[in-house]
């Protein structure tokens, strides 16, 4: 099996919030109740600090 990582781009964000979202109703991945509503790069978390 062979797995390819690349970076997130906001065009991901669609398929990255339904697989968040599975997670969450399994109960047993996350403590959040939802995902969030937007997708925000990494180098805008470190812009706001």
């Amino acid at each position: 099996m062979q797995s390819h990582v690349w970076q997130m781009v906001e065009g991901d964000w669609g398929a990255v919030r339904s697989i968040y979202e599975e997670g969450i109703a399994t109960g047993n991945a996350t403590i959040e109740t939802e995902a969030p509503g937007w997708w925000v790069s990494s180098e805008e978390q470190e812009a706001m600090g």
